[in-house]
C-alpha cells in the first residue's frame, strides 16, 4: 500500500512505495530531502477508532423528547365497542353490566349533558322513543334527583293539561243528567271544569313528584326482593322519571292517551331498569309489573266494595 505524506517544507503531497519507509527521499518541487515515514501521514494523524460498545437495553433507547419515547409494550389491550349514537356508553364484552363511571362516556341524555331547555327536552324525548336502549345505557346512575324530576314534571304537566282539557270538552259536550247526579243538585259543569283546570295547573306537579317517589320506591323494593338492585334507589328513581316524563306526553292523543301512556311507561321502565341496573329482563319486568298489578288489584277491589255498598244502600 503506497505511503502518502506531505513535504514538511512546501507541503506538497508526496506518494512513495510501501518499501520506501524509513528511507530518504527528495521532494520534486522544493528539492528538500525528507525521511519517509513508516505509514501515511493521514493514517498516522487520524485518531484511533474506539471499539464499538454493546448496545444498551431497549428501555434506555429513549430520546429526551417525550414525543419520541419508546413506550414499553402493554398487556392485552382492552377494546370498548362503539355505537353510532353520540350519547352511547361502552359495555364490557360478555356482560350486560353498564359502565358506571359518570366521568366517562356515561354523560346522560341531552336534558342533563346540555342542561334543561326546550331543545334538550325535545332531544331527550326523541332518544327515549326512538332508541330507549341507548337512552338508558347512557343515563347516569347517580348525579342527583333534581334534573330527572324536572323532566318528569315538564312532560307530565304538559300531558296533564291535554288530558284535563279533553275531560272538560267531554263533560261540556256530554253533560251528566241531573238524575244520574243524585237527583238533588245539578252541578254547574262549567264551574267544575274551571276548578279542575286550576287544580291541574297548581297541584299537578306536586302530585307527579309524590307519585314518582311512591312508584320508584315500590319498584326498588321489588328489585331488592328479586335480587336485582345492583344500584341504589336513585338509579331506579331516575329510570322512572325519564320513562314517565316521556310517556306522559302521549296524553295528547285524545281519550286513548292514558292507556298508551300506561303501556309506554311500563315498557320503558323495564328497558331502563335492565340497562341501568345491569340485570336480566325478567327481574326488571317483575319489579315493574308487580307494583302496577297491586295498584290495579286495589282499584278493582275498591270499585267492587263501592258497588257493594251502593247496592246495600239502595235496598
Amino acid at each position: 500500500m503506497p505511503i502518502d505524506f506531505n513535504c514538511p517544507t512546501c507541503k506538497k503531497l508526496l506518494r512513495v512505495p510501501d518499501g520506501a519507509a524509513g528511507r530518504q527521499a527528495k521532494c520534486p518541487q522544493c528539492g528538500n530531502v525528507v525521511l519517509v515515514p513508516a505509514a501515511s501521514a493521514f493514517e498516522a494523524s487520524a485518531p484511533p477508532v474506539p471499539p464499538t460498545p454493546p448496545l444498551p437495553p431497549a428501555e434506555q433507547l429513549m430520546s429526551d423528547d417525550e414525543e419520541f419515547r419508546i413506550a414499553p409494550p402493554t398487556a392485552t389491550p382492552s377494546y370498548k365497542p362503539q355505537v353510532d349514537n353520540p350519547f352511547a356508553s361502552p359495555v364490557s364484552v360478555g356482560s350486560n353490566a353498564p359502565e358506571l363511571d359518570d366521568s366517562g362516556e356515561r354523560n346522560g341524555p341531552p336534558w342533563e349533558s346540555q342542561g334543561p331547555s326546550v331543545g334538550s327536552f325535545i332531544e331527550t324525548l326523541k332518544l327515549v322513543f326512538s332508541n330507549p336502549i341507548v337512552m338508558f345505557s347512557t343515563m347516569r346512575c347517580v348525579g342527583g334527583l333534581g334534573l330527572p324530576l324536572g323532566f318528569l314534571i315538564a312532560g307530565g304537566w304538559i300531558g296533564g293539561l291535554f288530558s284535563t282539557g279533553y275531560s272538560i270538552i267531554k263533560n261540556l259536550a256530554f253533560p251528566v243528567p241531573a238524575a244520574m247526579q243524585g237527583g238533588h243538585v245539578a252541578f254547574d259543569l262549567n264551574h267544575v271544569s274551571t276548578v279542575t283546570l286550576i287544580v291541574t295547573l297548581v297541584f299537578y306537579p306536586v302530585l307527579l313528584a309524590i307519585g314518582a317517589f311512591i312508584m320508584a320506591g315500590l319498584q326498588h323494593l321489588f328489585l331488592m326482593m328479586l335480587d336485582g338492585a345492583r344500584q341504589p334507589f336513585e338509579t331506579t328513581f331516575r329510570v322512572y322519571c325519564y320513562a314517565a316524563g316521556a310517556t306522559s306526553l302521549l296524553n295528547v292523543v285524545p281519550f286513548l292517551g292514558g292507556i298508551l301512556g300506561l303501556i309506554g311507561v311500563i315498557v320503558y321502565s323495564i328497558i331502563g331498569l335492565q340497562k341501568a341496573q345491569g340485570i336480566s329482563g325478567g327481574k326488571a319486568a317483575g319489579a315493574v309489573l308487580i307494583p302496577y298489578a297491586i295498584c290495579f288489584g286495589c282499584c278493582v277491589g275498591g270499585v267492587f266494595m263501592l258497588g257493594m255498598m251502593m247496592a246495600v244502600g239502595a235496598r
